[in-house]
C-alpha cells in the first residue's frame, strides 16, 4: 500500500485495466468468457461491484451497436437504463456467440443492479427482457450464412446450449423478484 501511495503514477487506473481486460476477454470462447464475468466467480474473488459493473458495461459497449452510452464509466447503473440501452439491445453482428455474449453480460448486470439496488417489478421490464430475447434470437437466425454457417455441429450445439442458458437467466429474473 506505501507503494501505491508513494508511486501512484507506477500503477494502472481501475479504467485502464477494466479496458485491458476488456480487450482480452471479448474474443475468449464462451466457457471462458462465462467463467471470468460470471457474477459468482467475481463476488467469491471479492472483485468490488462497481468495478464489476463497469467490467459488463465495457463489454457492452463493444459489442453492441450505436446508442449505448459511451462514458460508462460516468453515473450509476439504473433499472431505466437496463430497459432503454441494454436489456433490448442485439450485437453489433449477426454472430450467436456475440449475442449470446451480450445476452450473459446483460443478464449477470441486471442481477448485480438487483443485488445492490432491488428492482421493481414493472411492465416495462418484462416487455424490455422479452424484447430483447426475439431481437437476438431473429438476429442470430438471420446470421446463418455466417460464422453460424462455418460452425461445426459440436461447436454450433455448444454454442446453441450457452445461448439458450443465458436466455433462460434474463427469462427467470422477473420471477426471482420479491
Amino acid at each position: 500500500m506505501d507503494v501505491a501511495i508513494t508511486l501512484p503514477t507506477a500503477f494502472t487506473t481501475a479504467l485502464d485495466l477494466i479496458d485491458v481486460y476488456t480487450e482480452f476477454l471479448r474474443p475468449s470462447p464462451l466457457p471462458i468468457f462465462v467463467s471470468l464475468i460470471s457474477t459468482a466467480a467475481h463476488a467469491s474473488q471479492g472483485f468490488p461491484a462497481v468495478e464489476h459493473s463497469l467490467l459488463l458495461r465495457t463489454l457492452l459497449r463493444t459489442l453492441l451497436s450505436a446508442g449505448v452510452p459511451s462514458s460508462v464509466e460516468n453515473g450509476f447503473l439504473t433499472q431505466e437504463m437496463m430497459e432503454e440501452f441494454y436489456l433490448p439491445a442485439t450485437a453489433n453482428t449477426s454472430s450467436m456467440v456475440d449475442n449470446t455474449k451480450v445476452a450473459l453480460c446483460v443478464g449477470y448486470l441486471l442481477r448485480l443492479l438487483d443485488k445492490h439496488e432491488p428492482l421493481q417489478k414493472t411492465v416495462e421490464l418484462e416487455a424490455a427482457i422479452q424484447k430483447g430475447i426475439k431481437a437476438r434470437k431473429a438476429k442470430t437466425s438471420v446470421g446463418i450464412g455466417g460464422r453460424r454457417g462455418k460452425m461445426g455441429a459440436a461447436e454450433l450445439k455448444e454454442v446453441d446450449a450457452w445461448f439458450t442458458t443465458a436466455e433462460s437467466l434474463l427469462n427467470g429474473i422477473p420471477s426471482s423478484f420479491s
